[in-house]
């Protein structure tokens, strides 16, 4: 009797309360494959802030090969394998310190006025997503010296420094794990690499589209109210959230024309920026009068595998009858 009814709620609140203002894109910042980019320009207030926030892993590892310590390290007082190092850009300025014992030395490097960015679809299989990118953004000039590095460097002496990663069409700080540092001149020729030190969380947004199938379920004799709605849920999402969810949702519907309400949850299992796992996510709905309000959070240590430690909220947006979802999330690394 009340099927028809429920399954006109659930469908309102699924499509007149997610109405917000159109969106440009369905996933911005999904690769395509076989992408390949390079560009040598002026780094953009973006990028320059990104750069900025990135920070230097605690050790520097010299860069050796069969040719021993000595000739790997020419330029460097008595050079070693690894070094403690601190440091980051302040203002316009990279200045590296490097500690081995009671040696210490710093490395000045001045942010070029244009930055090479190379970003390719290497056709990797290491993870389940559409297309995952190689990236560098390389910076190149002129470096001072002191303490152990400066007798090496006489005339001018050049740097490369290289900021190296893996991530979508979207850059931030995040993507960049490694870096290498290569040391050019009359007397000098070393290179130094090590880690980026990641933030304990970090905000991303994920974006894109999904599909939805809102199934009624007859109601189970002496098990609740017969005026409350029970519905399954199956989605599809596509976008920077790759993946499937199955789901119950509850419903009531006034006698108030544009009063009713939900609430849901719904388990997805798929691939969220590269991290594969599941988590669970809880919805309430509401209709007041034709006011709504919606709230999508996720389940707190719900997420599995790659996704344990997720936290975050999804909006919902419908424009021409297609659903598209914002999914601002953190994942907390732990130890």
């Amino acid at each position: 009797m009340y099927v028809r009814n429920w399954l006109m709620l659930a469908l309102a609140l699924f499509v007149v309360l997610p109405l917000l203002p159109a969106r440009v894109s369905a996933c911005a910042c999904c690769a395509d494959p076989g992408e390949y980019r390079i560009s040598f320009s002026n780094p953009s207030e973006y990028q320059l802030g990104v750069v900025d926030r990135l920070r230097f892993g605690a050790t520097a590892n010299l860069f050796t090969t069969e040719m021993g310590i000595e000739e790997n390290g020419k330029g460097i007082f008595d050079a070693s394998d690894n070094y403690a190092l601190g440091g980051s850009l302040a203002g316009k300025i990279w200045r590296l310190t490097f500690r081995h014992g009671n040696k210490q030395g710093t490395l000045i490097l001045s942010l070029p006025a244009k930055m090479f960015s190379f970003r390719a679809d290497i056709r990797e299989s290491m993870r389940d997503i559409n297309v995952w990118l190689y990236k560098e953004w390389r910076f190149e000039g002129l470096v001072k010296g002191t303490g152990i590095f400066q007798a090496g460097i006489v005339g001018p002496t050049r740097y490369r420094l290289v900021f190296q990663g893996r991530g979508n069409s979207c850059d931030d700080e995040s993507n960049f794990t490694h870096w290498h540092l290569e040391i050019m001149g009359k007397r000098a020729s070393y290179a130094f690499y090590g880690e980026i030190k990641q933030e304990a969380e970090v905000t991303k947004h994920a974006k894109g589209t999904f599909e939805v199938k809102i199934n009624p379920q007859a109601p189970e004799e002496n098990v609740g109210d017969a005026t409350i709605g029970r519905m399954a849920l199956d989605k599809q999402f596509q976008g920077d959230l790759e993946g499937t969810s199955k789901g119950q949702m509850l419903t009531f519907m006034t006698d108030v024309q544009g009063s009713a309400g939900y609430v849901a949850i719904e388990r997805v299992n798929g691939t969220l920026d590269g991290h594969k796992g599941t988590f669970a996510l809880q919805h309430s709905g509401t209709m007041n009068r034709g006011e709504q309000q919606l709230s999508l959070s996720v389940v707190p240590d719900s997420g599995t595998g790659d996704l344990a430690g997720l936290s975050g909220k999804m909006t919902i947006e419908i424009v021409d009858g297609k659903h598209f979802y914002d999914f601002e999330y953190t994942i907390a690394t732990h130890g």
